[in-house]
This record gives C-alpha cells, sequence and structure tokens, in this order.
C-alpha cells in the first residue's frame, strides 16, 4: 500500500517541435489514490493516479562543499521549473492535457466520475502552471554531481576517475552528465558494470 505499481506507460513528446519524447507518462490504478498533500493517506474512494515526468528537463541545480568539514552538510539547490524560458513547466503542462486526452476516450471515459486534481473546471494556462509550480516534486534520484567529462564542471574523467586526485574513482549515477530519459535504474547497473571492467582493466 505504500507504493503500488504503475500498470502502464507512454512516452509522449510535449509539443510538434519535439523530435523525441519528453514526457513520461504512467497510470497507478491499484484500485485507489490519494492526495500528495495528506500523503500516506488513502481516500476512501477507488480511483487512479496519472503521474506526469518531464524526462529532458532544462533546469539545473547545484551542490556545493561549504567546509572542510566532512560532517557539514552541503548548500544544495535543486532550482526546479527554473529555466528561462519556462520550458520546464510548460512541458508538464503539456502532460496535463495529454492525460484528459486520454481520459476523454472510451473505455477509460466510461469509468471516470470526475477529475480530482487539478479539476476539470481548471482549464486556463496560467492557473494549471500556477498549480504545478505549486505541487510538482522531483522524483527518479537526481544524478550529475560528480559529472563525467572534461570540462570545468566535469569531476570525473572518461574512465571514472576523480580529476586531480589519484587512486579514486565514482562509479554510479552520479556521473551522469545528464539525467536520462526515463527510469535511472538499469542505466546505473550498466555504469557500474563498466567501472568494474575499468578498474579490473587498469590493474591487470
Amino acid at each position: 500500500m505504500s507504493m503500488n505499481t504503475s500498470d502502464a506507460y507512454a512516452f509522449v513528446a510535449s509539443g510538434p517541435e519535439e523530435d523525441r519524447p519528453d514526457l513520461q507518462i504512467s497510470i497507478r490504478s491499484s484500485c485507489f489514490s490519494y492526495d500528495e498533500e495528506r500523503n500516506p493517506v488513502v481516500d476512501d474512494y477507488e480511483g487512479f493516479s496519472f503521474n506526469i515526468f518531464h524526462i529532458r528537463p532544462k533546469s539545473v541545480g547545484s551542490i556545493k562543499i561549504t567546509s572542510p568539514d566532512a560532517k557539514t552538510y552541503p548548500s544544495i539547490r535543486a532550482n526546479y521549473l527554473s529555466d528561462e524560458d519556462d520550458y520546464d513547466a510548460k512541458a508538464l503542462l503539456s502532460g496535463i492535457l495529454w492525460t484528459r486526452k486520454i481520459l476523454a476516450n472510451h473505455p477509460i471515459a466510461s469509468r471516470v466520475e470526475y477529475e480530482v486534481s487539478p479539476g476539470e473546471k481548471m482549464t486556463d494556462e496560467a492557473e494549471l502552471l500556477d498549480y504545478i509550480r505549486g505541487s510538482a516534486e522531483p522524483v527518479y534520484h537526481p544524478v550529475g554531481t560528480c559529472k563525467m567529462g572534461q570540462d570545468e564542471l566535469s569531476v570525473v574523467d572518461p574512465r571514472l576517475r576523480v580529476h586531480g586526485i589519484e587512486g579514486l574513482r565514482v562509479v554510479d549515477a552520479s556521473v551522469m552528465p545528464k539525467v536520462t530519459a526515463g527510469n535511472t535504474n538499469i542505466p546505473t547497473v550498466m555504469i557500474a558494470a563498466k567501472g568494474a571492467d575499468m578498474i579490473l582493466s587498469d590493474n591487470h
């Protein structure tokens, strides 16, 4: 009950200008729904939820060391929905419109009594964007704090060795230069397998 499964997924483009999908939509049914603000309180009626994920975001966050003391917390700025052209929020708005298109089609339309959140009466774009900014949450385990590359922002090289520190590597999701367009589990398993091969190869 703490986390039900997603029964179906769709990868779609938020607009005609996109040359590949930038939204992942999942549906969670399992005969119940819940309010994110009251989580984990389960609603007292049967329902299902759509989850909309923007898988190619432009907003960029940061994490910085604030002290040489390892016990001091770093400065973390997520910066969600902070891109200048509002691309991320507008993509999520398109996701809401996509789910409404899906729900308007039969046979699923015959099973829907009403839309709980944001509610079918909310159709104004500005209101929907405000709803998104107030209710959107992070997902997919943020990546990239130890970016792989050769530029000034990269932490590890293409063989996962930390720049400037001999004998130290990072082998996990943090080396991804950008978040993957979908779940991060399998790419992380691949990084681990490739990283293990590199370590073995470099020590022979």
